[in-house]
């Protein structure tokens, strides 16, 4: 996780944090602010839930579960250190054990706990399908194909639970589990997750908003348009 112009001085695309344009997402945001005011062992649980690996970072931490890489000096002789979160979920992670808080300050508390493990355990805003269950799974994740709007796993499980995501929970995303449509719940306050039954299953998602399909369709709309005024100004 990289800070102000951090990642630029080592030739690694910038992501701003800051909010300019009020376009980030309102969750992403309000974990933003409170991670200003938490020390490591409160950030650690989200940061893993995210699925970041390392972190780039002008402090010293001793945390049991960050591991020291490489110390680092730039050209202004500025130490940085980069670690190697070992806590990290992942891109995706299953879990069958849920824990349900509809009160958004009381669930921020829990996943910013330093004792909670987004590896084992989801934080749920309602009651869903496998949700409230406290067991522990024996579960296989395999990606089978990728691209930057759709991707499909296999999971297998002995426990129905959820298929969790680092990435944000966001409109526009479908869900597919053996052929059947389903819906993706919000997931630790801020990502996103499919409940999964028992079993063997292929799990497809693909991205598309609502405002790609009306793109779409007024496109081939102007497109018959053109084709129909074409022929009638032909006869």
């Amino acid at each position: 996780t990289l800070s102000n112009y951090v990642a630029s001085m080592y030739g690694i695309p910038v992501v701003f944090h800051e909010d300019y344009d009020w376009l980030e997402n309102d969750r992403i945001s309000k974990l933003s602010q409170k991670f200003q005011r938490f020390p490591w062992e409160r950030r650690l649980p989200t940061l893993s839930a995210a699925g970041v690996r390392f972190i780039l970072t002008s402090e010293a931490i001793r945390i049991p579960e960050l591991r020291l890489v490489q110390m680092i000096t730039n050209p202004n002789n500025i130490r940085y250190f980069l670690y190697r979160n070992e806590n990290c979920a992942g891109m995706a992670v299953f879990t069958s054990n849920s824990i349900i808080e509809s009160d958004s300050n009381k669930l921020l508390n829990i996943l910013t706990n330093s004792n909670f493990d987004p590896c084992t355990n989801v934080l749920l805003e309602h009651p869903t399908v496998g949700a409230g269950s406290h067991a522990i799974a024996n579960a296989s994740i395999k990606l089978i194909k990728s691209t930057a709007s759709s991707a499909s796993y296999q999971v297998v499980t002995d426990k129905p639970g959820f298929l969790i995501f680092s990435e944000p929970y966001i409109p526009g995303w479908k869900w597919i589990i053996d052929g059947w449509r389903v819906d993706s719940v919000r997931a630790n306050f801020a990502f996103q997750a499919v409940a999964v039954p028992a079993g063997k299953h292929l799990i497809d998602r693909n991205y598309m908003p609502a405002s790609f399909v009306l793109g779409t369709a007024i496109s081939l709309s102007a497109l018959v348009f053109l084709v129909v005024a074409a022929v009638i100004r032909k006869s």
